[in-house]
């Protein structure tokens, strides 16, 4: 019995492991969030939550501090070789580790005597994924910094429906993309669209059609004549002059009065020289900065200057809404918001 003991006890001490976690990104819980729906929101299951914040406690999530949503967990294993010998039996005892949150299969052991620390990793190409990626992918992208769905979706002529399907982890606003995870973009037999335009552009990227003949070709910004405008509102509201417009636009007569209502004119072209409109107030009481496009809330609160190169998910990610708000706050960007205008104003928020 007593040997028994000893023997049972080095094998205890052989398999002795600990936790290390190595985070590459933090952030904050929204208010009455739980572990659930916060580990949900960045594609994760509620045990590699755990995981990367051993500290952490569910269901009842601490809202006010920042916790671990991307990183690795490696399990620091201390091996030392047990051999216990009996009239006619041995035994060796092996050690494996695993890293979380991408599941990986063991390293290969043997018995050693000297203490070492192993960490593993996948053998498989295009790692690391978020967990739910279909097995029958046939075609992954590595996703960079300033990368969007709608980005993504483009470049491999997808649907976002197509590409959420094959990344469940991805939520609905595709706010939790994780740069350098690879995600699949293609499974066998899948039937890709037609590209989307989703680059910040100067003018919207339809057609901009119907036109009155005598456009100027090379037009860079348009705008769609609603009932009731005139020369002097449109001008107004992009910083033109009559002579401007009338320039770009030869089809208008000197006195402005054959505007056809849901006709594109032109309202810029490159190296023209504009005149900021007026600031304004809105009915909230709120400043709005100029320039702005024309059609935005007048309920808005926070606002933001397009860049280039923005495109809607990355502006809806930065400011934790959806791109159907932008579009629903922004009229002017069109329905697939492919008409964002650089160093124009846009709403981002309504509080």
């Amino acid at each position: 019995m007593a040997f028994k003991s000893i023997f049972l006890a080095a094998v205890l001490l052989g398999q002795t492991a600990f936790a290390s976690v190595s985070c590459d990104f933090q952030t904050a819980p929204d208010d009455g969030d739980t572990c659930d729906v916060f580990a949900n929101n960045w594609g994760l299951s509620v045990q590699q939550l755990i995981d990367l914040n051993p500290t952490i406690t569910c269901p009842n999530l601490d809202t006010t501090t920042t916790w671990c949503v991307v990183g690795k967990v490696t399990q620091d294993a201390t091996t030392s070789s047990t051999k216990a010998t009996q009239p006619t039996t041995s035994s060796t005892l092996k050690t494996t580790t695993s890293s979380a949150p991408v599941t990986t299969q063991p390293t290969s052991t043997r018995p050693t005597t000297t203490s070492t620390q192993v960490t593993t990793t996948t053998a498989a190409a295009n790692q690391p994924q978020n967990s739910g990626t279909v097995s029958n992918c046939s075609k992954y992208y590595k996703v960079v910094s300033g990368d969007g769905c709608d980005s993504i979706d483009a470049k491999f002529s997808i649907s976002f429906d197509q590409f959420r399907s094959w990344n469940p982890a991805v939520n609905s606003g595709c706010t939790n993309l994780f740069v350098d995870y690879y995600y699949c973009v293609g499974v066998p037999g899948a039937t890709t669209a037609a590209t989307k335009t989703t680059a910040t552009t100067t003018a919207p990227a339809a057609s901009n059609q119907p036109q009155n003949s005598g456009t100027a070709s090379n037009c860079n910004r348009y705008y769609k004549v609603q009932s009731g405008d005139s020369c002097d509102s449109i001008d107004s509201k992009f910083g033109i002059s009559l002579n401007q417009l009338r320039s770009w636009n030869t089809a208008i007569n000197s006195g402005c009065t054959n505007l056809l209502a849901d006709y594109y004119y032109c309202v810029g072209v490159p190296g023209a020289t504009t005149t900021p409109p007026p600031t304004t107030t809105t009915g909230n009481g709120i400043t709005t900065p100029t320039p702005r496009q024309p059609n935005m809330t007048k309920s808005c609160k926070t606002f933001y200057k397009v860049q280039s190169g923005d495109y809607c998910d990355k502006i809806a990610s930065q400011y934790r809404i959806s791109s159907s708000q932008i579009m629903s706050w922004n009229p002017d960007v069109g329905s697939n918001c492919q008409s964002l205008w650089v160093d124009y104003y846009i709403c981002v928020g309504l509080k």
